[in-house]
């Protein structure tokens, strides 16, 4: 009889270690986990900086030529107005003088 009850008791120790190492395990299992969990966040958070650096790359570059494009618009237009006026600024002052004279 004490062989049987010292025989259960070295099994209910083994399964204890069984379960004690499986915990180990396991909680190693989950540490690995949270590294690799972290790592690719790390690696996304990068790559996302990147994808976002070249996007603002490129709306900068667009609202530059943007800038630029509407800058010269804006200078041939004035170049034609001030072309305009020193054609017909005197006309037009002419036109303007006489009106008030017949008032």
């Amino acid at each position: 009889m004490n062989e049987i009850i010292k025989e259960l008791y070295n099994i209910e120790e083994r399964a204890g270690q069984i379960v004690e190492n499986t915990q180990s395990k396991k909680q190693e299992l989950e540490r690995r986990k949270q590294e690799k969990e972290e790592q690719i966040e790390k690696e996304l958070q990068g790559e996302m900086e990147g994808r976002l650096t070249i996007l603002k790359t490129q709306v900068d570059e667009e609202a530059e030529e943007k800038i630029k494009k509407i800058t010269e618009k804006t200078s041939q237009y004035t170049e034609q107005l001030m072309q305009k006026y020193e054609e017909e600024g005197d006309k037009i002052v002419q036109a303007i003088f006489e009106r008030i004279i017949e008032v």
